[in-house]
């Protein structure tokens, strides 16, 4: 049998690639198939029915001519949008219209007519359809338009405008009372909009054998929905176990009081109690945190027109306090939020610009003078990066702190920045001043990154060593019997510093109990000769422990890798290329039984009193790792905000190095 013809290969030949070569074909943005994203779905729940070229569409597929007009809108452009629909209903929640007719779509849209045409036919073909045989603004009139069917399309397909905006702005639109969080009928209607509007705007509207049918959505919808609520009331368990004493008691009560107010209110209502779920977990399942693979296709197609790898797509707000960050709301005007940095006039600093400034501001005020030319500059920083298009910023910037100094004016760094970006409001410079911070802190967290890497090549080279030969290992006995007089089993610190001529304070990590003993144990890690590892250090205990030491490591360099990124200009990041990410981990394989069974005994070993976290002293009493690891590892866990490793974190750090998965561990709290 002849091989099959690679996709590249039948173009070559002449050949449009077939519907197999397309399902096949890994995705542009992510290390997968659309092929494989339908088995994991269908693995996942094999009464789904995957709608394979419908997603290829989304996932592969270019929007026709038609769309163009809006798919690389703002933020901005589609809340004036939003305001405009919200005020046809009076800002009464609920008011607005539905549909909209042509006429109606141009006053809120406000795009040439002949653009309002093109939107009508792929949103509407068949008003499309009678426009053609008709004329004047009474044709317009009869023609449909489900608004929040087009704002979600648009929104969704806009490289410009950042993902955590994007998820707020298509949630927002059903989220009627601005409760943020959408009960299961809000949601049904975000699915619903969510497949109409992206199969509209790649021009599947008319074609029935690809669009999904009402009734397969209405499968989906709850199928999601129910997963999506086991997945909020895992999270406020995780969220109580998590907590101790006190806290946890408010929050029990917290939940008590909310439940309680619902029971009220139901009795006073006619209406059934709903269940909703919040924009943190809505959010939570787009960005595919919860490694659902039945949010696989929803969550691809977002990230494919805003890839979470990207340096530029980074949440605008993250310096806002929460209160001040954009939500829509039906009840009042949206004011205009802060946009991503992608979607900023030529006038708005890069991240690499305001770092490069602040070396300038503080090379002008070493050298006493503002009055500097751009070759004295570029020398001076030893730079090779200062663009014409930054230094006729800074030139004119320079000139007018120049004159405040020699009025007597006191300047500091961000009265330099208001110069160089005159429309600087301060939310900016605070966002400013958050970069400055970050960058700063980068260079600490390259120097800690690098030393967990330096444990990582040190406990790879302790792996390749030999254990301990008996001969040795008798040796070292014979030393600490000679040096336990008392025949306990355990000797003190200043007794080897007497014995050996050893520096007390140098031994004292050795002893990991922390309570001035060595035992014969701590003895053999401390005394084995360099050429040798002790008895402990070798077996799948200490490779599984291993395995948790090079995961954080790699974890805590790639975090490190996208924040330099975030400081690349875009001629590098182009240079450099689009990232893909990996392929989703809800489509590795599943981890085998005995495995996690192991890994799980692994855990109960090192966990000594059965809390469900290794302590730090139970760490290093298990005798697993070199005592220098261990103290990284700990570091690294504390990095991180945590005191021990628990049993969670564990698994899944282990599931991420080993690239497998344990369905429905991560969506769901497992005991």
């Amino acid at each position: 049998m002849a091989p099959k013809k690679a996709p590249a290969e039948a173009k070559a030949r002449g050949r449009r690639p077939s519907a197999v070569d397309l399902l096949q074909r890994n995705l542009s943005f992510a290390e997968c198939s659309v092929d494989q994203i339908g088995l994991a779905v269908l693995a996942e729940d094999p009464s789904t029915k995957f709608d394979a070229p419908f997603w290829c569409t989304l996932l592969t597929g270019t929007p026709p001519e038609e769309f163009r007009s809006l798919q690389n809108r703002t933020l901005g452009f589609w809340i004036q949008a939003f305001n405009r629909w919200q005020e046809c209903g009076g800002w009464t929640p609920g008011k607005a219209p539905e549909l909209v007719d042509g006429d109606a779509l141009n006053k809120i849209l406000r795009v040439p007519p002949n653009k309002c045409i093109e939107i009508i036919k792929l949103f509407d073909p068949a008003g499309h359809r009678r426009l053609s045989g008709a004329s004047g603004g009474e044709a317009l009139k009869k023609c449909k338009i489900r608004i929040c069917e087009l704002m979600m399309a648009g929104v969704v397909l806009s490289r410009l405008i950042a993902t955590k905006q994007k998820l707020k702005f298509i949630l927002g639109l059903f989220d009627v009372d601005d409760s943020r969080s959408l009960d299961e009928s809000e949601f049904a209607c975000f699915v619903s909009a969510f497949i109409h509007g992206l199969g509209a705007a790649f021009g599947l509207r008319k074609d029935d054998d690809i669009m999904p049918t009402t009734k397969q959505i209405q499968l989906v919808v709850q199928r999601l929905y129910d997963r999506l609520g086991a997945i909020a009331k895992a999270r406020i368990c995780a969220l109580a176990e998590a907590l101790v004493g006190n806290e946890r008691q408010a929050l029990a009560e917290a939940i008590r009081s909310h439940q309680l107010d619902k029971v009220s209110l139901n009795r006073t209502s006619s209406k059934p109690r709903r269940q909703v779920l919040p924009f943190e977990t809505l959010i939570g399942w787009c960005f595919r945190e919860y490694q659902d693979p039945l949010a696989l296709p929803y969550a691809l197609s977002i990230e494919r027109f805003c890839p979470k790898l990207q340096p530029l797509d980074e949440d605008p707000e993250a310096f806002l306090e929460e209160e001040k960050r954009f939500y829509l709301s039906h009840k009042g005007p949206v004011p205009l939020p802060m946009e991503s940095t992608v979607a900023h006039d030529a006038s708005m600093l890069t991240r690499k610009e305001v770092i490069l400034a602040r070396e300038v501001f503080r090379f002008c005020l070493q050298e006493g003078t503002f009055q500097m030319s751009h070759s004295e500059l570029q020398e001076g920083l030893r730079r090779e990066d200062l663009t014409a298009q930054l230094w006729s910023k800074l030139q004119s910037a320079m000139e007018r702190i120049n004159d405040e100094r020699s009025r007597g004016i006191k300047v500091d760094i961000f009265s330099f920045l208001r110069k160089l970006h005159p429309g600087a409001q301060p939310m900016h410079l605070r966002m400013f001043d958050g970069w400055m911070q970050q960058f700063d802190q980068m260079k600490e967290q390259k120097k800690f990154v690098e030393a967990c890497e330096q444990s990582v090549q040190s406990l790879h080279h302790t792996s390749t060593l030999p254990v301990i030969p008996d001969l040795e290992l008798a040796e070292l006995e014979r030393q600490f019997k000679s040096i336990d007089l008392e025949n306990s089993g355990l000797i003190t610190l200043q007794q080897i510093e007497r014995a050996m001529s050893l520096d007390c304070e140098v031994l004292r990590k050795y002893d990991v109990s922390n309570d001035g003993f060595i035992d014969f144990h701590e003895f053999v890690a401390m005394m084995c000769p360099t050429e040798y590892r002790p008895p402990e250090m070798c077996g799948f205990d200490q490779e599984v422990l291993g395995s948790l030491v090079k995961m954080r490591a790699a974890r805590m360099r790639s975090g490190l890798d996208q924040q330099v990124a975030l400081y690349e200009s875009p001629a590098d990041a182009k240079a450099e290329g689009v990232r893909k990410s990996e392929m989703p981990a809800s489509m590795r394989p599943e981890v085998p039984e005995e495995t996690w069974a192991a890994w799980n005994s692994v855990f109960d070993r090192v966990d000594n009193d059965g809390d469900n976290t290794i302590s730090d002293a139970e760490l290093r009493s298990s005798m697993l790792l070199s005592q220098d690891v261990c103290e990284q590892l700990i570091a690294s866990t504390r990095a991180e905000g945590k005191l021990g490793i628990p049993r969670r974190d564990f698994l899944l750090s282990l599931l991420d190095f080993y690239k497998c998965r344990r369905p429905a561990f991560v969506m769901m709290k497992e005991t």
